[in-house]
């Protein structure tokens, strides 16, 4: 690969933890980063030329509408590419996401940005370290039921 050796020391190193939140989830707590945060950190590391996000693909596979408020589901898939000299190395997250708003178009745009900006840059950015993430608590954290 053609990272540099500060690029290795950058990734490897362990996240601040003053960019580490948390939140409660069903009797549980569950650590994150934002996805502002991520997105700072490859724009730090890679440069904000050298690495790309792009939706692969965002699907509605269910939706209804009952007692005044907008549910929908979405599946999506997102590939992170970055540029490291001349090799390119692609990193894909996918997954799933629920949403409740007042309207149609707040659900469908609540979660348009919870994948776009979370969840799914979070996984394909976290497949470049050596640790697999627990995708059931990132899951959890990007997508709670909205009531």
């Amino acid at each position: 690969m053609a990272f540099t050796d500060s690029q290795m020391r950058l990734l490897k190193a362990k996240l601040d933890p003053k960019y580490i939140r948390t939140r409660n989830s069903n009797g549980c707590t569950l650590s994150y980063v934002e996805g502002w945060h991520a997105i700072a950190e490859a724009n730090r590391i890679f440069g904000y030329e050298a690495w790309d996000r792009r939706t692969v693909r965002a699907s509605c596979v269910w939706s209804e509408a009952k007692g005044g408020s907008y549910r929908a589901v979405y599946t999506a898939k997102v590939r992170i590419t970055v540029r490291a000299g001349a090799v390119k190395v692609v990193r894909e997250g996918s997954g799933s996401c629920e949403a409740s708003a007042a309207t149609a178009g707040q659900a469908h745009e609540l979660l348009y940005d919870l994948w776009e900006k979370n969840i799914d840059t979070l996984r394909a950015l976290h497949r470049s370290s050596k640790e697999e993430p627990d995708l059931e608590q990132i899951h959890k954290f990007c997508c709670p039921h909205r009531h």
